[in-house]
């Protein structure tokens, strides 16, 4: 009798979770758009490959040591971003999934 009140507490922690999932997604998604935003307005050579040659051009940089950089880390950071919209897209599929395995629990107690 205990090990079934376990389970239905834990059911119950699983259901609360799954509720707060597409605030927190929101969140998460809003917040990758802010670093998005952010980079572009304060460090646009991270994330946009023609700031960095405009700079590269300019001589902002070090020509020698920095050319390789400036053509490698917007790449780097654009795949970054899509990592993470991937798996922040990713979790809802898995949230769903929960939520199909929960519903069947409940319908067969």
């Amino acid at each position: 009798m205990q090990k079934q009140n376990a389970d239905l507490e834990f059911i119950q922690k699983r259901k609360k979770l799954i509720a707060l999932w597409p605030y927190a997604a929101g969140f998460l998604i809003l917040l990758l758009a802010g670093l998005v935003a952010f980079l572009w307005m304060q460090t646009p050579w991270l994330i946009n490959p023609y700031a960095a040659m405009v700079r590269i051009q300019d001589n902002s940089f070090d020509y020698g040591s920095l050319q390789m950089m400036a053509m490698i880390v917007p790449i780097l950071f654009s795949a970054l971003i899509l990592i993470l919209l991937v798996f922040t897209l990713l979790m809802f599929a898995v949230i769903q999934r929960e939520k199909k395995y929960i519903a069947l629990i409940e319908k067969g107690e």
